[in-house]
């Protein structure tokens, strides 16, 4: 629960989250000031909750969010393209492009992959979040392979790429006006 002005929240508070008739009180837990938890609280897309809380002062403050309903890949599609990535260069990646059905009470979707390169017996990873879209598709550019520089032997190796992993969320007005802000500011 923050307290303006400070990076730790507030101590103290009396907080609660309302889900159908059920409400569960929010315990603070250990460690850092101002962090709170309430259990058992079951996330049911669809699902409207609300929540209460009232600072040591006496102040009062109020929220609510509906939770998105579900939703399902319904298009997958891959192919290889060069594409221009600046002005005169031109690089060859693989292309993948999805779309997903609407889900009910979304303001927006969040979209977020990582793509595996196979070094040896093992894999390393590159990964990409992005901020939210209004939209319900996506495409996500993926180099074959990727150049990685070994300071010890002083040699440059080609990864190829082993996998790809793809995650979309649908999120609600408030998780999408928090992502928002903080991609714009950074």
């Amino acid at each position: 629960i923050p307290d303006s002005g400070r990076w730790n929240g507030t101590a103290g508070v009396a907080a609660s989250v309302t889900h159908r008739d059920s409400v569960a009180t929010l315990r603070e837990l250990p460690g850092p000031v101002g962090f709170y938890r309430a259990e058992p609280v079951s996330i049911v897309p669809g699902d409207s909750y609300q929540l209460l809380v009232t600072y040591p002062a006496g102040a009062v403050v109020r929220g609510s969010t509906t939770v998105p309903d579900t939703f399902s890949l319904y298009e997958l599609g891959f192919d290889s393209i060069f594409y221009e990535s600046w002005p005169g260069e031109t690089v060859w990646v693989q292309r993948i492009g999805f779309k997903w059905s609407e889900s009910r009470g979304a303001a927006a979707y969040f979209g977020e992959s990582e793509a595996w390169y196979k070094a040896g017996s093992d894999s390393t990873w590159v990964s990409w979040a992005g901020p939210s879209r209004p939209g319900r598709y996506d495409t996500l550019y993926v180099s074959p392979f990727i150049l990685e520089y070994d300071t010890l032997t002083q040699e440059v190796d080609s990864l190829p790429l082993d996998r790809v992993r793809l995650a979309i969320r649908a999120i609600d007005r408030n998780c999408n006006d928090y992502s928002m802000l903080g991609w714009w500011q950074s």
